[in-house]
């Protein structure tokens, strides 16, 4: 709507009269400029009141779209349940959910970080179960679309967005078996069949989270050795994952490289030791994170010439040794 010259002189002199209108009211004890505050500092927390109503409202709806998806999981589980007969052989899927539910925080922690762990909880229980329910004799997301496709996103972004916060304190805050099942919750939905269209779109937040992780290895302080031991224990986990392994080798291996080239500076006289005592003491925990990675990973990856992993290697091995 556009306002001629007229129509804007106006409005200015009505602002100026409502305002010596307000202001007439105040009482005699005050000042102008102390009824003025006042107004403002009701106004401000009546917004912010406001505010928090509707992010706790926007809360609540995505944790009922959450709420729908695994209801619909459950309901396809049952009636998969109900026509398929019970193998022993294979392992009881009720325990394989009831993994999924966590022990819940510690009732000696603060409100702020009891409230922030469940609600980790939740989104990774979310993301557990989603996964679950992709894989066979289920299948009931066997390809996401619309709107399953946006809350799996959220989640797993809210994820990120709280692991990445404070600089540290609040991984560190955190019990070691919730940063675990993120992880795990994130791995998931990475490797879930049925997101397969968007894992390269899902990949990006959790490369930046990684990055974000050895940044905090590197540049926090060195008395920090508990906090870095439990990001390193994380990378791994991340590590270990196919679809992520060689990106995160990388980025540990780069981090090494810039330690090695400010080494290289110390030696020629050109900065002093002190200056990154940090990230020299912090080269154990990448070291570590990258020999466990290469560890548990070897008898998955191709090798290359063969373009077969280790265990493959074996198995012919062994098939050879029989026909001989």
């Amino acid at each position: 709507m556009e306002f001629c010259e007229e129509d804007v002189e106006y409005l200015r002199y009505f602002k100026v009269a409502l305002a010596i209108a307000i202001i007439r009211q105040k009482s005699e004890n005050l000042t102008a400029k102390q009824y003025t505050e006042k107004l403002f500092a009701i106004l401000r927390e009546k917004e912010q009141n406001s505010n928090q109503k509707v992010q706790h409202l926007q809360s609540e709806l995505f944790q009922t779209k959450q709420t729908l998806i695994q209801s619909q999981s459950l309901v396809s589980r049952v009636e998969v349940d109900a026509h398929n007969e019970p193998d022993e052989t294979k392992p009881n899927t009720d325990d394989e959910v009831d993994n999924i539910l966590l022990t819940p925080p510690a009732s000696s922690e603060d409100n702020k970080t009891n409230k922030e762990s469940s609600h980790l909880l939740r989104n990774a229980q979310f993301l557990k179960s989603v996964s679950f329910m992709c894989k066979k004799p289920y299948k009931l997301f066997s390809v996401f679309a619309g709107d399953d496709v946006i809350v799996v996103k959220e989640t797993l972004l809210q994820i990120i967005k709280m692991l990445t916060q404070d600089s540290g304190s609040k991984i560190m805050a955190l019990p070691q078996n919730i940063l675990q099942a993120c992880a795990d919750g994130i791995i998931d939905i990475l490797e879930c069949p049925g997101l397969k269209n968007y894992q390269s779109e899902l990949k990006v937040p959790t490369l930046i989270l990684v990055e974000h992780l050895i940044q905090m290895i590197m540049k926090v302080n060195v008395n920090t050795h508990q906090l870095k031991d439990k990001i390193s224990k994380i990378l791994v986990i991340f590590g270990c994952t196919p679809s992520l392994r060689n990106e995160i080798l990388t980025k540990l291996a780069t981090s090494i490289l810039d330690v090695s080239s400010k080494l290289r500076q110390i030696t020629q006289g050109r900065c002093s030791i002190r200056t990154f005592a940090s990230e020299y003491h912090s080269i154990y925990h990448v070291l570590w994170a990258i020999e466990t990675i290469l560890t548990r990973t070897l008898s998955i990856v191709p090798r290359p010439g063969t373009g077969k992993t280790a265990d493959e290697e074996e198995n012919a091995s062994a098939c050879c040794a029989v026909v001989h």
